[in-house]
C-alpha cells in the first residue's frame, strides 16, 4: 500500500515544497545535487536565458530533461532524475511525464512514486485559484485526490494556506483546525499558522506570500521584532520559516532582506546582553530563534562567496585559456 506513504510524503512536506505556486520569480535552483553534463544543460537553460524567447527556452528545458530520463546511460539517467526531483518547486516535472513514463517502460522504476512527484508538481506549478479551491475542499472534507490519485490531506491544505497567503482561507482552517490528529497538530500548531497568515496575506497568495512576509519582517522596528519573537513563540516559528523560505540555497535575491533581519536582530542581541553583563552570542544565552535565522542568512553569504570564486575563476579562464 502506498497511500500511506504518500500522506506522510505530502503532509510533511508541504511547507517545503507545496507552498510554491506557479507565480516565481527567477528561480533559484537547488544545487545540493552537483551538476553532472547531463544536469549542467538543465541549468544552462535555466540561468542563461535572459532576453531570449520563452518558448525556445522550454524547448532546450525540454530536450535536455527528455533525453536524460531516455539515456542508456544510467548515472545520466539517475542525476536527470534526482536534479528534477530537488528542484520541483522550479522545474514543472508535469510537463515531462511522457518522457518519464518512457523512462519507466525502457528501465523500470516505480510509477506510484512517479506519480507522487508528478501531483506534487503539478500542484507547485498550478495557478493560486486552482490551489485555493483544492484547498478548500481538503480542509472541508479532510481530503483530496489529486489528478494521478494522490490524497492531499486537510492539515498539508492548512499549512499550504497559512504559508501561500490564501487569507480566504483562514476562517476554514481555524473551524476544522479541532479535526487534525494530535501529531498534525503538533506539526502545525494553530498560533504559528495564524502568525503565518498575519506575516503574509495581502499583496498576493503563492509564491508572491513569500515576498509579503519577508518584507514585513524587514519592514518592522528592529527593537519590537526583537521582543516579538523573544516573546511569541508562534510568531518566531513563523518568522524562521519566512526567512528559510527565501534563503533555500542562498540563489534568492529575496534573502538579502533576510540577511538584513539577521543584522538588526544580532545588534539588538549584541546590545541586551552587554546591558544585561552576559556574553554577547554566548550559545547559552542566543535565542534559538536568532540562530536559525542566522543559519538562513549564511546561505546567502555563502552563495555570494561561491559566485564571486567562480566568476574570477572564469575571469582567469579567459583571459589567460586558449583563443
Amino acid at each position: 500500500m502506498r497511500i500511506p506513504t504518500r500522506e506522510a510524503v505530502l503532509a510533511v512536506g508541504c511547507m517545503l515544497l507545496l507552498t510554491h505556486t506557479a507565480q516565481s520569480e527567477s528561480p533559484p535552483i537547488d544545487t545540493s545535487v552537483p551538476l553532472t553534463p547531463a544536469t549542467q544543460r538543465i541549468d544552462e537553460a535555466v540561468w542563461n536565458w535572459e532576453g531570449r524567447d520563452d518558448g525556445g527556452r522550454e524547448q532546450v528545458l525540454r530536450a535536455a530533461i527528455c533525453e536524460g530520463l531516455l539515456s542508456a546511460d544510467i548515472d545520466s539517467r539517475v542525476s536527470v532524475m534526482f536534479y528534477v526531483r530537488e528542484n520541483l518547486r522550479w522545474l514543472d516535472l508535469s510537463k515531462y511525464e511522457d518522457c518519464l513514463a518512457e523512462s519507466r517502460r525502457l528501465y523500470g522504476g516505480d510509477e506510484g512514486q512517479d506519480n507522487l512527484r508528478l501531483d506534487e508538481s503539478q500542484l507547485t506549478h498550478s495557478p493560486t485559484e486552482a490551489v485555493e479551491q483544492l484547498c478548500a475542499k481538503a480542509i472541508e472534507e479532510g481530503a483530496v485526490t489529486l489528478w494521478r490519485g494522490t490524497p492531499l490531506r486537510r492539515s498539508a491544505c492548512m499549512a499550504l494556506a497559512a504559508a501561500g497567503g490564501y487569507g480566504s482561507l483562514r476562517s476554514l482552517v481555524e473551524e476544522h483546525y479541532g479535526q487534525l490528529h494530535e501529531r498534525e497538530k503538533r506539526l502545525y500548531p494553530l498560533a504559528m499558522l495564524m502568525a503565518m497568515f498575519d506575516l503574509t496575506t495581502g499583496d498576493g497568495a503563492g509564491e508572491q506570500a513569500r515576498t509579503t512576509g519577508i518584507k514585513r519582517l524587514a519592514a518592522m522596528d528592529s527593537t519590537q521584532l526583537y521582543h516579538e519573537l523573544q516573546s511569541d513563540d508562534a510568531f518566531a516559528a513563523a518568522a524562521v520559516r519566512i526567512c528559510n523560505s527565501v534563503c533555500t540555497k542562498g540563489q534568492d535575491q529575496r534573502c538579502d532582506l533576510s540577511v538584513a533581519v539577521y543584522g538588526s536582530l544580532e545588534s539588538q542581541h549584541r546590545r541586551i546582553t552587554l546591558e544585561d553583563g552576559t556574553a554577547p552570542l554566548d550559545p547559552a544565552t542566543t535565542p534559538t530563534w536568532l540562530d536559525q535565522i542566522g543559519a538562513a542568512a549564511q546561505k546567502r553569504r555563502e552563495y555570494l562567496v561561491q559566485s564571486e570564486i567562480g566568476r574570477r575563476r572564469g575571469e582567469g579562464t579567459r583571459e589567460g585559456g586558449p583563443q
